[in-house]
């Protein structure tokens, strides 16, 4: 456990690793070029942190980052998260809020051929500017919470993901440009274009756009959902 200011810094490469949680209570930033893994450890984000995106950081063998509830994780820039190397790839559980706030570029949450990298929303996604993009193995990935997406900025999934009960705002552009995506309860979008191209939107659930969002279909793009 880290009570202080924790600095995850430097030109060169990183790890955290080990068993159990590693809880860090005290603000973390991490700064610099240099790669950063987590490996088979939990890092638990009980205070908010920032990340300035110079240096990629890696998950794997089950690493994984829990933002807490109430607490910000700021991408402050264009950067890459991925789950590579060994093991069973990583884990993001967002309760707070995951917020990309700098960079008119791309963010990438990715993997390699061979690993998922799962996304859990039960929070809040901030996309202020920009590209977040979800192009890993998704794994489990399922949201409940909420995405707010600035006018001007994009939201991408080429990836399945589970949107049960997801709610959509904020006006900029949510894609789903590959991959089989599940609803399930209501999955709202309040003033805010849908685009699917090269994907599916399947299951029980019920997709219900406001009056002010816009629904595009295009090429490869299919609805099937029963809700």
């Amino acid at each position: 456990t880290v009570d202080t200011a924790f600095n995850w810094l430097g030109a060169g490469g990183s790890t955290i690793s080990g068993a159990g949680a590693f809880n860090v209570n005290g603000g973390l930033a991490i700064t610099q070029a240099g790669d950063r893994t987590l490996s088979a450890r939990t890092l638990t984000l009980n205070s908010n942190s920032t990340w300035d995106t110079l240096g990629t950081i890696h998950l794997n063998s089950g690493g994984t980052i829990s933002n807490a509830a109430t607490k910000v994780f700021d991408v402050q820039g264009n950067g890459t998260l991925t789950a590579d190397n060994a093991g069973v790839g990583g884990t993001i559980n967002n309760a707070g809020t995951f917020r990309k706030s700098a960079g008119a570029g791309t963010t990438s949450i990715t993997s390699d051929c061979c690993r998922s990298l799962t996304f859990n929303n039960t929070g809040l996604v901030d996309v202020d500017t920009g590209t977040l993009s979800f192009i890993a193995n998704p794994g489990t990935s399922t949201h409940t919470g909420t995405f707010d997406i600035a006018s001007g900025a994009v939201l991408s999934f080429s990836t399945a993901q589970t949107f049960n009960g997801a709610t959509f705002q904020g006006g900029g552009a949510v894609n789903l440009v590959g991959g089989g995506h599940t609803l399930a309860g209501t999955v709202s979008f309040v003033g805010t274009p849908l685009t699917l191209s090269n994907a599916s939107v399947g299951g029980a659930g019920n997709l219900a756009l406001d009056a002010a969002s816009v629904l595009n279909l295009s090429t490869g793009g299919t609805i099937n959902n029963s809700g």
